[in-house]
Protein backbone atom coordinates (compact mmCIF):
# COMPACT_ATOMS: atom_id res chain seq x y z
CA UNK A 1 0.00 0.00 0.00
CA UNK A 2 2.79 1.96 0.70
CA UNK A 3 4.31 1.86 -2.69
CA UNK A 4 0.70 2.62 -4.15
CA UNK A 5 0.37 6.05 -2.30
CA UNK A 6 4.32 6.63 -3.10
CA UNK A 7 3.65 6.27 -6.99
CA UNK A 8 0.41 8.30 -6.89
CA UNK A 9 2.56 11.19 -5.18
CA UNK A 10 5.05 11.04 -7.87
CA UNK A 11 2.66 10.35 -10.35
CA UNK A 12 0.89 13.77 -9.12
CA UNK A 13 3.89 15.71 -8.47
CA UNK A 14 5.19 15.13 -12.70
CA UNK A 15 1.96 16.18 -13.80
CA UNK A 16 2.02 19.17 -11.88
CA UNK A 17 5.67 19.97 -13.55
CA UNK A 18 4.35 18.43 -16.80
CA UNK A 19 1.35 21.06 -16.35
CA UNK A 20 3.80 23.80 -15.86
CA UNK A 21 6.03 23.14 -18.51
CA UNK A 22 2.60 23.16 -20.74
CA UNK A 23 2.19 26.59 -19.76
CA UNK A 24 5.80 27.63 -21.05
CA UNK A 25 8.08 27.07 -24.35
CA UNK A 26 10.85 26.42 -24.99
CA UNK A 27 13.41 28.63 -26.36
CA UNK A 28 17.20 29.16 -26.79
CA UNK A 29 17.73 26.43 -24.39
CA UNK A 30 15.35 27.63 -21.38
CA UNK A 31 11.70 27.77 -20.67
CA UNK A 32 10.10 30.97 -20.76
CA UNK A 33 6.14 31.40 -20.04
CA UNK A 34 3.92 32.69 -22.71
CA UNK A 35 3.77 35.90 -21.24
CA UNK A 36 6.92 36.41 -20.88
CA UNK A 37 7.71 35.28 -24.91
CA UNK A 38 4.66 37.61 -25.76
CA UNK A 39 6.85 40.77 -23.94
CA UNK A 40 9.73 39.63 -25.73
CA UNK A 41 8.25 39.71 -28.98
CA UNK A 42 6.52 42.66 -28.19
CA UNK A 43 9.77 44.18 -27.03
CA UNK A 44 11.52 42.74 -30.26
CA UNK A 45 8.81 44.56 -32.55
CA UNK A 46 9.89 47.84 -30.73
CA UNK A 47 13.42 47.39 -31.28
CA UNK A 48 12.72 46.99 -34.95
CA UNK A 49 11.40 50.31 -34.87
CA UNK A 50 14.19 51.97 -33.37
CA UNK A 51 13.49 52.14 -29.96
CA UNK A 52 16.51 52.00 -27.71
CA UNK A 53 14.89 50.91 -24.11
CA UNK A 54 12.97 47.74 -25.76
CA UNK A 55 16.53 47.51 -26.51
CA UNK A 56 17.75 47.58 -23.27
CA UNK A 57 14.96 46.34 -21.55
CA UNK A 58 14.89 43.00 -23.87
CA UNK A 59 19.16 42.30 -23.65
CA UNK A 60 18.53 42.64 -19.96
CA UNK A 61 15.39 40.93 -19.14
CA UNK A 62 16.31 38.35 -22.02
CA UNK A 63 19.44 38.31 -21.68
CA UNK A 64 21.58 39.30 -18.85
CA UNK A 65 19.36 38.16 -16.14
CA UNK A 66 19.25 34.64 -17.22
CA UNK A 67 23.27 34.73 -16.55
CA UNK A 68 23.63 34.93 -20.87
CA UNK A 69 26.51 37.72 -19.64
CA UNK A 70 28.55 37.42 -22.62
CA UNK A 71 25.51 37.92 -25.04
CA UNK A 72 24.46 40.55 -23.64
CA UNK A 73 27.37 42.62 -22.91
CA UNK A 74 28.43 44.03 -26.03
CA UNK A 75 24.99 45.09 -26.72
CA UNK A 76 24.74 46.38 -23.23
CA UNK A 77 28.19 48.32 -24.24
CA UNK A 78 26.97 50.19 -26.98
CA UNK A 79 23.72 50.92 -25.60
CA UNK A 80 25.92 52.75 -23.20
CA UNK A 81 28.14 54.76 -25.16
CA UNK A 82 25.02 55.13 -26.58
CA UNK A 83 23.48 57.26 -23.53
CA UNK A 84 22.10 54.30 -21.70
CA UNK A 85 22.40 55.18 -17.65
CA UNK A 86 20.87 51.84 -17.16
CA UNK A 87 22.88 50.00 -19.52
CA UNK A 88 26.08 51.73 -17.86
CA UNK A 89 25.35 50.70 -14.35
CA UNK A 90 25.01 47.07 -16.07
CA UNK A 91 28.43 46.99 -17.55
CA UNK A 92 30.33 48.92 -14.36
CA UNK A 93 28.41 45.68 -12.55
CA UNK A 94 29.62 43.50 -15.27
CA UNK A 95 33.18 44.81 -14.52
CA UNK A 96 32.86 44.75 -10.81
CA UNK A 97 31.55 41.04 -10.47
CA UNK A 98 33.46 39.46 -13.31
CA UNK A 99 30.18 38.66 -14.80
CA UNK A 100 30.77 37.82 -18.55
CA UNK A 101 34.14 39.38 -18.28
CA UNK A 102 37.13 39.34 -16.16
CA UNK A 103 37.01 41.53 -13.14
CA UNK A 104 38.44 44.77 -13.56
CA UNK A 105 37.66 47.61 -11.23
CA UNK A 106 39.17 50.10 -13.23
CA UNK A 107 36.91 49.26 -16.34
CA UNK A 108 34.14 48.72 -13.03
CA UNK A 109 35.70 52.62 -12.44
CA UNK A 110 35.23 54.20 -15.62
CA UNK A 111 31.34 52.85 -16.67
CA UNK A 112 30.63 53.81 -12.98
CA UNK A 113 32.04 57.44 -13.81
CA UNK A 114 29.62 57.26 -17.29
CA UNK A 115 26.32 56.36 -15.20
CA UNK A 116 27.21 59.46 -13.22
CA UNK A 117 27.22 61.57 -16.38
CA UNK A 118 24.34 60.55 -17.29
CA UNK A 119 22.86 60.95 -14.09
CA UNK A 120 22.93 57.85 -12.11
CA UNK A 121 22.85 59.01 -8.01
CA UNK A 122 23.70 55.65 -7.33
CA UNK A 123 26.65 55.09 -9.89
CA UNK A 124 28.07 58.49 -8.47
CA UNK A 125 27.95 57.16 -4.75
CA UNK A 126 29.23 54.19 -5.98
CA UNK A 127 32.26 56.08 -7.56
CA UNK A 128 32.93 57.95 -4.20
CA UNK A 129 33.02 54.94 -2.27
CA UNK A 130 35.58 53.27 -4.78
CA UNK A 131 37.63 56.99 -4.68
CA UNK A 132 37.50 56.62 -1.13
CA UNK A 133 38.89 53.04 -1.09
CA UNK A 134 41.46 53.34 -3.61
CA UNK A 135 43.35 56.64 -1.66
CA UNK A 136 43.51 54.22 0.99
Amino acid sequence: MKTFAALCICFLVFSACENEKEKSIFVNSEYVTGEEQQWFDELEEKVQQGSQEARFQLVFHRDWMKGHYEKALPVLTNLARDNSMEAAEIVALSYREGLGVEKNDEEAARWLERAAELGSESAQRDLEHYTQQKGQ
